[in-house]
């Protein structure tokens, strides 16, 4: 059987047990991503520890960028969100853009709470504006601040964290429960092969 301590100590990625349709439990290796959280898995199958470079390799084949043995993880797309970051920042920002956007932000965005008002988003302002929306993350930053958390979601994701935390305990649970009661299974069927054994030298011995 697997043991989930030790396989994520060994690869770097997240373990639990699952459930097959049949009901049958499948060992399964997660990838969460460090920029949206988002997660991905891949079975194991095997009843043996998947090297870490084939881990790796399967992740990658599904689009993912894995570096520092599990421990930094993009998913495809914060992947395409980060490279078109990028390109857009490539495009220098003139003085009179510059003066705009701070126009704009101060319209719209909030330093004190960190946030933008209407539903507004960087990407959103840069596309009614038709500039680039990393322009406007870039001055947002510097003259205005971060944007900050949401009180309601901040209070869900931490929930989600401990619910987390607790499934991962009950996987390591079942695990152990699991190993246990296989190997209640072997004795249970070393014990009928031994009786079995028995009933046939008896009946050699009578004849039967």
């Amino acid at each position: 059987m697997w043991n989930i301590e030790v396989m994520e100590k060994k690869t770097g990625f997240k373990s639990r047990i699952d459930k097959q349709a049949d009901g049958r439990p499948v060992h399964q290796l997660i990838a969460k991503c460090v920029e949206c959280g988002a997660e991905d898995g891949i079975n194991n199958r095997s009843s043996e520890m998947l090297p870490e470079a084939l881990i790796s390799k399967k992740f990658q084949q599904k689009g993912w960028v894995v570096a520092k043995r599990g421990k930094k993880l993009i998913c495809p797309k914060c992947q395409k969100a980060i490279k078109a970051e990028k390109e857009q920042k490539k495009m220098e920002i003139d003085k009179a853009t510059k003066r705009r956007i701070i126009v704009w932000l101060n319209e719209l965005f909030d330093p004190d709470t960190g946030r933008y008002s209407d539903g507004y988003t960087d990407q959103r302002l840069g596309n009614e504006k038709n500039v680039p929306w990393a322009h406007i993350k870039t001055i947002r930053e510097e003259f205005f601040g971060p944007i900050k958390g949401d009180p309601e979601i901040d209070a869900i994701k931490s929930g989600l964290e401990k619910l987390e935390e607790a499934l991962a305990k009950e996987n390591k649970n079942l695990e152990l429960l699991l190993d246990q009661a296989m190997k209640r299974m072997e004795t249970m069927e070393a014990t009928i092969g031994n009786l079995k054994q028995r009933v046939m030298t008896c009946e050699k011995r009578l004849g039967c």
